[in-house]
């Protein structure tokens, strides 16, 4: 079954959190494992940071989320950075406004950088 997680900056610190995605009073929070049976701890995240994970790790086992950016050795050995982003029902990677390749095709041999 196809994992769905998400990730987001704080508001408050600004550090990542993993977990469900909720809408709440018009404010985004993501939360966590539950505290106890029906309690969980809810983070409200900055909208512009949130990224979905795409159930793909990179080369050193590092989950790609939305969002991310990975680098990729090309044939003539130069390294480039590149986004990850979803484009018509698959995710892609892309540098600048230009798609490059299904990340399903790469995902073995890039390397996340930043998240």
């Amino acid at each position: 079954m196809r994992e769905i997680l998400f990730k987001g900056k704080t508001v408050y610190t600004n550090s990542w959190i993993y977990g469900n995605l909720i809408n709440y009073n018009d404010d985004i929070y993501i939360l966590t494992k539950p505290v106890s049976e029906n309690i969980f701890n809810g983070h409200q995240v900055i909208p512009e940071t949130i990224g979905q994970y795409t159930n793909m790790e990179d080369m050193n086992d590092v989950n790609i989320f939305e969002g991310d950016k990975v680098m990729l050795t090309d044939s003539s050995g130069d390294v480039k950075v590149f986004k990850v982003v979803m484009h018509e029902g698959r995710w892609v990677i892309m540098r600048n406004d230009t798609i490059y390749n299904d990340l399903y095709e790469v995902r073995e041999i890039c390397k996340v950088v930043e998240q």
